[in-house]
C-alpha cells in the first residue's frame, strides 16, 4: 500500500471526497495474477494513454489472461485453476 503523509491524505480526501482509498499490491508473478483474477469482483485494466503501442501490446496480453480467469472463476474447480496459468507467467 501506498502510504501518503497525514496531511497529504487529508488533502487529497479533502479535493476528492467521493473517492474511495484502495490499497495497492505490486503483482510480481503468474500465480498472484491468478488468484487476483480468480478473487477480484471487479476489475479495471487500464493501459495509459502515453504508452508506446509496444508497451500496449505488452499489457493486452495479461489484460486478457485476467479477463479469461474471471470469466472462468465462477465454473472451475480450484484444481482446474491450478492448470490454467500459462508455463511463461509462472513463477520459479
Amino acid at each position: 500500500m501506498i502510504d501518503l503523509q497525514n496531511g497529504k491524505r487529508a488533502d487529497l480526501q479533502a479535493q476528492f471526497p467521493d473517492h474511495i482509498h484502495v490499497p495497492v499490491t505490486r503483482i510480481t508473478g503468474g500465480e498472484a495474477l491468478g488468484r487476483l483474477a480468480d478473487m477480484s469482483q471487479a476489475t479495471l485494466l487500464h493501459s495509459d494513454e502515453l504508452l508506446v503501442p509496444e508497451a500496449k501490446e505488452i499489457a493486452a496480453s495479461p489484460f486478457d489472461y485476467l479477463r479469461d480467469v474471471a470469466d472462468i472463476s465462477a465454473d472451475a474447480s480450484f484444481t482446474d485453476k491450478l492448470g490454467c496459468i500459462p508455463a511463461q507467467m509462472q513463477v520459479p
